[in-house]
């Protein structure tokens, strides 16, 4: 446990300044970037537990990986960018991805089925997931702070009161630790303290990507809408709510799938933790499972509503 606090501290220092400050973008990108291939690389140790991988694959999965995360996270950006400046075209990547695999398996004896759609696994989670939190931090720093303190949160509980009130196991053949107690008490909790944030701190310009948003619900509102039995007119208040406590729930639940993803994982491939960078923690991939799977949702959602909302 004490390896463990001292390792989240050190972890806290170099992150935290990297999150708020623009003026560390670029150390922030580059630092997530190689965060991304440790990750792969524990995939691939992962799999090599249980099947081999040829050297051709390897080198195409690391290097198609970190080509995704560059068009995701829209790394030649500077901060605080608009989302019609922040363009996704993952098929630039993902189209010769799967021509140069598909080569692979043909004509490499060594490549079987099983190592292409690992392959076209790692690169989805690792490039998407990592993209994603680039994405959000060239956007602006609150976005990913949102996501993360909603993760976090949803994380801690979750642990805490499964541990203390767990009685009724969620997944015992995945993740046996795991209780549906914790799991409300984190999504809960998770949402609260997620819309607390969004609520407060996200809508304070003019402009934010929620604020056009909620500002489009009251002025579309019909008469017979829950936003005039919610007095919603006379309360910009509701419409930043009426957003953010769905978004939130789904961001805290999506988080969890993540996790119980990359326990399923661990449970097929039969390893404990996915690294040992992080001590007391594990890997890479076992402090960021659920951030990758919220932070992909997230990103998918921002798309969607600056197509309904044009201009954010």
């Amino acid at each position: 446990m004490k390896q463990r606090a001292i390792t989240g501290i050190i972890v806290s220092l170099i992150m935290i300044p990297l999150i708020l400050f623009d003026v560390l973008l670029i150390p922030f990108k580059i630092v997530i970037g190689l965060m991304a291939m440790l990750a792969v690389y524990e995939l691939v140790r992962m799999y090599e537990t249980k099947h081999e991988l040829h050297l051709a694959n390897k080198i195409v999965i690391f290097l198609i990986t970190a080509a995704l995360y560059l068009v995701i996270g829209n790394v030649w950006l500077g901060p605080n960018a608009f989302i019609y400046d922040m363009p996704l075209n993952p098929m630039y990547v993902l189209f010769p991805a799967v021509i140069i695999l598909f080569i692979l398996c043909v004509f490499n004896a060594k490549m079987r089925d099983q190592s292409l759609g690992f392959s076209f696994l790692t690169i989805f989670y690792i490039g998407l997931g990592f993209g994603a939190l680039t994405y959000l931090k060239v956007l602006g720093a609150e976005y990913l702070l949102y996501l993360l303190i909603t993760t976090i949160t949803t994380d801690s509980f979750a642990f805490f009161f499964g541990v203390k009130f767990g009685r009724h196991k969620m997944c015992p053949t995945i993740s046996p630790k795991k209780s549906w107690e914790g799991a409300i008490a984190g999504t809960v909790f998770g949402t609260v303290f997620g819309t607390l944030f969004g609520v407060i701190i996200l809508p304070t310009n003019s402009g934010t990507i929620f604020d056009t948003a909620a500002t489009f619900l009251l002025e579309n509102a019909s008469a017979v809408s829950m936003f005039d039995v919610l007095a919603v007119r006379t309360s910009p208040a509701w419409g930043l709510l009426s957003i953010f406590i769905p978004l939130t729930l789904a961001i805290s639940v999506i988080g969890q799938l993540g996790d119980l993803f990359a326990s399923k994982l661990k449970r097929t491939y039969e390893i404990k933790d996915f690294g040992t960078i992080l001590p007391g923690h594990g890997g890479i991939l076992d402090r960021f499972d659920s951030a990758l799977f919220a932070g992909t949702f997230l990103v998918f959602i921002f798309k969607v509503m600056s197509i309904l909302w044009p201009g954010i």
